[in-house]
C-alpha cells in the first residue's frame, strides 16, 4: 500500500480484507464466463451441470424410524423372539450392502427393539427364555435329543409306516427276519432328517448366508444320530433289560422270549424310533 501511495503521489482510501476477496471472486467469474463463452463459440458442447443429490442425515433417518413399527422394518411380527430378533437384523444389513441410509434405518429399528425389550424386564414383565434365564448353569450333552412335536399329518404317517413294520415281523416272522428291523431303523432317519430340514432348512443355491453354512450335513448327522439311539434304546429296553434283571435275581426267562427275541427287537426298533421321530428332535 505504501509503495502504490509512492508511485501514485496521493493516499489511497483504505480497502477491507472482505473488499478485495469479493473483486477476485468477481474477477475470476468473469474470465470463467468469457472462457465458457468462447468456447460455446467454437462448437464445443455446453457443460452439464451436476445434480444435486439430496443428503439424509441421521436425524431424519432416526425420526422417520420413530414414526414406523421396528418390526416391520426387520420383517418380523410383534412377538417374535430375540433369536428370531438378532437373525433378522444380521439379513437385513447383508441385504442392504453399501446404503449407508438403510443401514441406519436397520440399525435404529434394531435399537428400539432391543431398549423396549429391556425396559420391559426392568420393569418385571415380558417372558424370558430359560436358556436365557440360566445362562449360567451349564448344559450337559448339548446334543441330546430335545422335545419336539411334530405335526399331526407327520405323526400319522410315521406311526402308519412304523405299525406295518411291526405287523410285518409279527405274522411272518419266519420269512422278515431282521428286515422290519433295518427297515423300521432307516424310516426313523429319514423321517428325522425330514423334520430337522423343515425346523433348521438347509442353504439354497447361491446363497451366501453363514448361519446357514453346513447345516444340510449337520441335518444329516443328526438325523442318524437320533435314529441310531432310538434303535439301540428299543433293542434294549425289550431284550437285554429284561434279561439282565431276570439275571441278577438268579431267574431265566421263558422260552418263547429267547425264541421271539428277533420280533421283539423289531417291535421295539419301530416303537422308539417311531416316539423319537414324532416328539423329539
Amino acid at each position: 500500500m505504501q509503495v502504490c501511495e509512492r508511485l501514485v503521489g496521493t493516499a489511497l482510501p483504505p480497502v477491507s480484507v472482505s473488499c478485495v476477496y469479493k473483486q477476485t471472486r468477481q474477477l475470476r467469474s468473469h474470465r470463467a464466463a468469457v472462457r465458457c463463452r468462447s468456447l460455446l463459440s467454437n462448437g464445443w458442447p455446453a457443460p452439464r451441470c451436476p445434480q444435486r443429490q439430496e443428503i439424509r442425515t441421521y436425524r431424519d433417518v432416526t425420526t422417520r424410524v420413530a414414526s414406523e413399527d421396528p418390526y416391520q422394518v426387520l420383517g418380523l411380527s410383534s412377538n417374535a423372539n430375540s433369536e428370531a430378533v438378532a437373525r433378522s437384523y444380521k439379513m437385513k444389513l447383508r441385504e442392504a450392502g453399501k446404503d449407508e441410509a438403510q443401514k441406519q434405518r436397520i440399525e435404529s429399528a434394531h435399537s428400539s427393539i432391543m431398549m423396549a425389550a429391556l425396559t420391559s424386564r426392568l420393569q418385571g414383565g415380558g417372558a424370558v427364555a430359560q436358556e436365557v434365564r440360566f445362562a449360567d448353569k451349564a448344559q450337559y450333552f448339548p446334543w441330546r435329543p430335545k422335545r419336539y412335536a411334530a405335526g399331526r399329518n407327520f405323526t400319522l404317517i410315521v406311526g402308519a409306516i412304523q405299525a406295518l413294520m411291526i405287523a410285518w415281523c409279527v405274522l411272518s416272522p419266519l420269512t422278515a427276519g431282521t428286515q422290519p428291523l433295518v427297515t423300521s431303523a432307516a424310516v426313523g432317519a429319514g423321517a428325522n432328517l425330514f423334520k430337522q430340514n423343515q425346523i433348521f432348512p438347509p442353504p439354497t443355491s447361491g446363497s451366501e448366508d453363514p448361519e446357514k453354512k453346513g447345516r444340510g450335513i449337520k441335518n444329516v448327522l443328526r438325523g442318524l444320530v437320533l435314529a441310531i439311539m432310538a434303535t439301540f434304546l428299543g433293542c434294549f429296553l425289550t431284550v437285554t433289560l429284561p434279561d439282565t434283571i431276570v439275571g441278577f435275581f438268579n431267574r431265566a426267562m421263558p422260552y418263547w422270549f429267547y425264541e421271539s427275541q428277533v420280533q421283539l427287537l423289531s417291535i421295539g426298533t419301530a416303537v422308539s424310533n417311531f416316539i423319537m421321530t414324532a416328539y423329539f428332535r
